[in-house]
C-alpha cells in the first residue's frame, strides 16, 4: 500500500513538473508595416500604417499561449508634404493587443494562428485645417476619439528565433469625435505585413 501511494506521488509530482517545463515566458520584438483605411458612409480613405512593439509571450503548453503587448502605431494618409488645400490625415495610437495564439507544427517551423482584442489610446489625433475658410469653426478641432476598440487577427511562420506574417486591425468602435450630429461613424482598419524577433 505505501509503495502504491508512493508510485502515485511519484507520478503526481512529475506530472506537476512537466507542466511547469511547458510553462515559460516569451520575449517578442516586432516591427511592421502596411496598409489602413479610414472608412466611414461616405466612403473610404487609404493610407499608410507603421508599428513598433513588444509582446510578452506566456505558454500554457506547446500549442497555446497569450500575449500581451504594448504597440506605438503611426498612420498617415500620405508620405509626402500635404498639397495645398489639402488635409490629410496623420494619427498616433499606442495599441494594447492581447492576443490568444495557437501553435501548429509544420515540420521543424510552426504556423502561429492569433487573434485578440485590440484597445488603443490615440497620442496623436490630428486637427481639423481648412485653409481656404481660415475661419471655419472645426480648425484646431482634435479630429478623433481618445479611446478605441478592435480585434486584431494574425497569421504567422515561425522558424529559427523570427516569425513572419501578415497582422490585421478590425476597428469595431468609432472613432471619429462627433462636433456635430450630421458627423458619420469613422472606423479605422488596417494590414500589415510583420516581422516577429522572439528569445
Amino acid at each position: 500500500m505505501k509503495k502504491l501511494l508512493l508510485s502515485i506521488a511519484l507520478v503526481l509530482g512529475m506530472n506537476s513538473v512537466a507542466q511547469a517545463q511547458t510553462k515559460k515566458f516569451e520575449h517578442n520584438i516586432y516591427l511592421s508595416a502596411g496598409m489602413v483605411t479610414e472608412a466611414s458612409h461616405y466612403g473610404s480613405t487609404n493610407g499608410y500604417s507603421f508599428r513598433i512593439g513588444y509582446g510578452l509571450n506566456y505558454y500554457f503548453s506547446e500549442k497555446f499561449s497569450l500575449m500581451p503587448c504594448i504597440t506605438l502605431r503611426q498612420e498617415s494618409e500620405t508620405l509626402s508634404s500635404p498639397e495645398v488645400g489639402g488635409d490629410p490625415f496623420s494619427y498616433g495610437f499606442v495599441d494594447v493587443p492581447v492576443l490568444a495564439q495557437f501553435h501548429l507544427p509544420a515540420g521543424k517551423c510552426k504556423w502561429v494562428f492569433g487573434v485578440g482584442p485590440m484597445f488603443s489610446y490615440c497620442i496623436g489625433k490630428d486637427s481639423y485645417y481648412i485653409d481656404a475658410v481660415p475661419d471655419h469653426w472645426l480648425n484646431g478641432k482634435e479630429k478623433l476619439n481618445d479611446f478605441s476598440v478592435g480585434v486584431q487577427p494574425s497569421i504567422m511562420f515561425e522558424f529559427w528565433k523570427m516569425r513572419i506574417g501578415v497582422e490585421g486591425n478590425i476597428g469595431l468602435t468609432n472613432v471619429r469625435k462627433k462636433y456635430d450630429p450630421s458627423f458619420e461613424n469613422t472606423y479605422i482598419h488596417g494590414i500589415v505585413g510583420t516581422v516577429n524577433f522572439h528569445f
